[in-house]
This record gives C-alpha cells, sequence and structure tokens, in this order.
C-alpha cells in the first residue's frame, strides 16, 4: 500500500470489485472541482487586493471579458516557475511539491485565525478560546508535517514578497474594464 499509485483505490477493494472504479471517479471530480476552483481565486486575490491598494494596480486589470487577466498570467507564470524549479524530481515530485506549498499558504492563515480567536474569546467565551486553541495547534502540526523544504520555501518567497507589497501598494482604485 505504501509504495500503490493509488492508495485509496487500492483499499477500497476490500469493498467490492466496483469500489476503485468509483473512488478514482470521485477523486477524479474532485481534482477537476478544485482545480476550478484555484483558477477562480488565482485570478481573483491579486484583483481585490490591486482594488484596495495593496498590490500594484496593473494587477486589478481586466480583460474586455472583464477577467483579471494579468492577475491570471501572472499566477500562471509563478506556478510555472515552480513546476520548473522542481522538475528534477519527475512531474509527481514536482506536482506533490506545489500542492504542499499551496497547502502550506493556507495553514499560515488558519493559524493566525485560530491565534485571534483565542485571545479575543479567553476572558468571555471559554469555548470559542478552545476551538481557536485546537485551530491554532491543528495549523501548528500541520505546518510542521509539511517539512523542512516547503516550510524554508514559502518563508524566502514570503521575504521576496515583502518588499514588493511595500512597493506596489497604491491608493485605492476604482474597478477598472476593458482596456485600462
Amino acid at each position: 500500500m505504501v509504495a500503490s499509485t493509488s492508495p485509496f483505490a487500492d483499499a477500497a477493494r476490500g469493498l467490492g470489485e466496483w469500489a476503485p472504479l468509483v473512488i478514482t471517479v470521485g477523486a477524479l471530480i474532485s481534482v477537476a472541482g478544485a482545480l476550478n476552483g484555484s483558477i477562480f481565486v488565482t485570478g481573483q486575490i491579486p484583483m481585490a487586493a490591486a482594488y484596495e491598494g495593496q498590490a500594484p494596480k496593473v494587477l486589478g486589470r481586466l480583460n474586455r471579458r472583464e477577467a483579471p487577466w494579468i492577475s491570471l498570467a501572472f499566477g500562471g507564470v509563478l506556478s510555472t516557475l515552480l513546476l520548473l524549479m522542481n522538475y528534477s524530481r519527475g512531474l509527481v515530485g514536482a506536482y506533490t511539491f506545489v500542492l504542499t506549498m499551496a497547502t502550506l499558504t493556507t495553514l499560515v492563515p488558519y493559524l493566525v485565525c485560530g491565534l485571534i480567536e483565542l485571545r479575543a474569546s479567553w476572558k468571555s467565551a471559554k469555548g470559542w478560546a478552545l476551538v481557536g486553541l485546537v485551530a491554532a495547534v491543528y495549523a501548528l502540526f500541520a505546518i510542521y508535517g509539511s517539512g523542512l523544504e516547503v516550510l524554508g520555501w514559502c518563508v524566502v518567497l514570503t521575504i521576496v514578497g515583502v518588499p514588493v507589497y511595500f512597493l506596489g501598494r497604491q491608493p485605492k482604485v476604482a474597478m477598472t474594464g476593458a482596456g485600462s
């Protein structure tokens, strides 16, 4: 099972001959949905940051169909660079590395939110303080589990991103349409 390329499908064999196919189809649907959501987020988050004046306003530029084309291109280029930097690991290794980095970038805000909830609820709502503590501890363990290499790369990218953030800060801008 450890060396399996499809451990969930292999584990499902105990349920019957039909189970691996159902697991595989479910995984394909899940991956397609996650990819679709990721594409939307890749363009929308930099665009929103540009509108709020927290990123260069060029990231808020829309095409004639009102898609944040520069943000989408920027996200695509960044993802491609990360994959190319890890090409020596093979396609699966590079994909796993980028996926782990993407997961880590969601865990850090979870950690911060858990700590904020813990602090805000400590005196008035012990139940919510416990939820914040559990969330923060979970996030810490998951961050630790991502590995030192991934954690190191995220730190490097964050350090590189800080000057970009300060250099790109602009006054809030109105939404810009095509040709802006």
